[in-house]
């Protein structure tokens, strides 16, 4: 086996079964800890879609034509004050 002629070469000092049993169980503390954490953030998200309280209530409504024409008609007429503040 590569695995033993290996470790007989490094002079490691751990056996063919050490080995193999600390593989197994840091594969399987590392296969506990991503199912944990993947149920941890889906019990999360589940709760925050549910409860969570909408950041602005205003976020869903929508603009008509018109606010917009009156917005875009407020910002032109404040960058034309900037530009000539003073000139005239």
């Amino acid at each position: 086996m590569k695995v033993v002629k290996l470790l007989k070469e490094s002079n490691a000092g751990i056996t063919v079964e050490k080995l193999y049993i600390r593989r197994t169980a840091i594969a399987v503390l590392t296969l506990i800890i991503s199912f944990s954490t993947f149920v941890y953030m889906h019990a999360l998200a589940k709760h925050n879609l549910i409860y969570a309280e909408p950041a602005n209530s205003g976020a869903l409504s929508v603009r008509t034509l018109e606010d917009e024409e009156l917005i875009a008609l407020k910002n032109l007429d404040q960058q034309f004050m900037k530009t000539f503040k003073g000139k005239i």
